[in-house]
C-alpha cells in the first residue's frame, strides 16, 4: 500500500516503456477517508503539464486503484493498451473511477481489454473507457465493458473509432458521444453491442454531429 498515492509506472520526458504481465493493486490512499481525492493511478503515460511518453501496456491485471487504472495524457503521448483486465471498486460512494482514460490530445489504441466495476453510487459519473478531448488517432476495438456508469464515452473527440465492443449493464449510457465544449464529431461507431443500459445504449449529445453510427 502506498500512503502518498504514487503511480506504479509513469513514462514522461519522451520516455517509452513496455508494461506487460503485471498484477497491479493498491494504488490508493492508505486511509479510507482520503480515497475521494482525485489521484491514484496505476499506470500513467505523460501528464497534463506538457510531459509526454509512450508505451505498450499489455496483459496486466489492475485493481484496487483510487481514480484511474490506465491514463494516457497530453498531446504527443501515445499508447497501445491491449488485453488488460481493469477492475474498479464500484459501486463506490466516494469517487467516480475511470478504467482506461486517453485525454488532452493523446493518441491510443485500446483493444481487447476487459473493464468492469466503475460505478459511482450517488449518480452515474464513472466510466469504463474514456476519451476526453483526445488526439485524432484514437480507437476502442473489441473491448468488453461491464457495469461501468458510462461504458465507452468520447467527449470533444474528432475522428474517434469505436468498433466491435461489447458494453453491458451500464447504469448510465452504454456508448456515449458527448460534449464539454465542442462536441464529438466524425466518430465511427460500428458493430458494437450495448445492452442493459440504465438510460440509452447509444447516445450523441446536441453538439456532436457528423458521426457514423451503424451496424450496431
Amino acid at each position: 500500500r502506498h500512503p502518498d498515492v504514487p503511480t506504479l509506472c509513469h513514462p514522461v520526458g519522451g520516455a517509452s516503456a513496455t508494461i506487460r504481465g503485471n498484477h497491479i493493486r493498491e494504488m490508493r490512499s492508505a486511509g479510507a477517508s482520503l480515497r475521494g481525492c482525485q489521484n491514484g493511478t496505476a499506470i500513467q503515460i505523460g501528464t497534463h503539464a506538457s510531459e509526454v511518453g509512450e508505451a505498450l501496456i499489455e496483459d496486466n491485471v489492475i485493481e484496487a486503484f483510487q481514480k484511474s487504472g490506465i491514463v494516457v495524457e497530453h498531446a504527443g503521448s501515445r499508447a497501445i493498451v491491449v488485453n488488460n483486465r481493469v477492475i474498479g471498486d464500484g459501486p463506490s460512494t466516494v469517487i467516480a473511477q475511470n478504467g482506461i482514460d486517453v485525454n488532452f490530445g493523446a493518441d491510443g489504441l485500446v483493444e481487447g481489454n476487459r473493464v468492469s466495476g466503475e460505478i459511482y453510487a450517488p449518480s452515474p459519473l464513472a466510466s469504463g473507457i474514456l476519451f476526453y478531448q483526445p488526439g485524432k488517432h484514437v480507437r476502442a476495438v473489441g473491448n468488453l465493458v461491464e457495469k461501468a456508469d458510462f461504458g465507452i464515452i468520447a467527449i470533444d473527440a474528432n475522428g474517434v473509432a469505436i468498433e466491435e465492443n461489447v458494453v453491458v449493464d451500464s447504469p448510465g449510457l452504454g456508448i456515449d458521444l458527448d460534449e464539454a465544449e465542442t462536441g464529438t464529431t466524425a466518430a465511427r461507431v460500428v458493430r458494437n453491442v450495448a445492452r442493459g443500459s440504465g438510460y440509452d445504449s447509444f447516445f450523441a449529445s446536441p453538439l456532436s454531429g457528423g458521426n457514423r453510427i451503424e451496424e450496431n
